[in-house]
């Protein structure tokens, strides 16, 4: 007889946490310490919701957008880089980097205080850890 596919799958073996995790696993393995974005942490170190997104353009401006305006964020990953797509009411972002599934996740939840780019000389630094990095951060307004 043959075994079917989907008896290791965690939900089959009766696992389901691991199928789907809640947003504190989610949240527990990122590092917390990261030089391109931070979690807002609340109570008990749990991810806390905000209302605004910042996006450090550069050392001197940055930009506020309010989260209950983001209509979709898509995540993409290839070999040379990641691109991360927020959708917002009147305009789109587009972010490169590294290792931005992290980033997409914490977004989903809300939890995120702040994007910035990561300055060049630190870009080197971390390319061989699986640290999120981010390269651009684009903004086009929508007509």
């Amino acid at each position: 007889a043959r075994k079917s596919k989907t008896t290791n799958h965690p939900s089959v073996r009766g696992n389901a946490t691991t199928a789907n995790p809640t947003k504190k696993q989610r949240h527990e393995s990122m590092n917390l310490e990261n030089k391109c974005f931070q979690i807002k942490r609340g109570i008990n170190s749990n991810p806390a919701p905000m209302d605004n997104l910042r996006l450090e353009l550069n050392s001197k401006s940055f930009l506020l957008l309010p989260y209950h305006h983001l209509e979709l964020v898509k995540f993409e990953a290839s070999e040379s880089q990641d691109t991360l797509t927020l959708s917002f009411i009147n305009r789109t972002v587009q972010i490169t980097g590294k290792h931005l599934c992290d980033l997409a996740l914490a977004l989903q939840d809300r939890a995120v205080e702040f994007i910035r780019v990561l300055p060049a000389l630190d870009r080197y630094a971390s390319v061989s850890g699986n640290e999120t990095s981010v390269k651009t951060i684009e903004i086009e307004e929508k007509k």
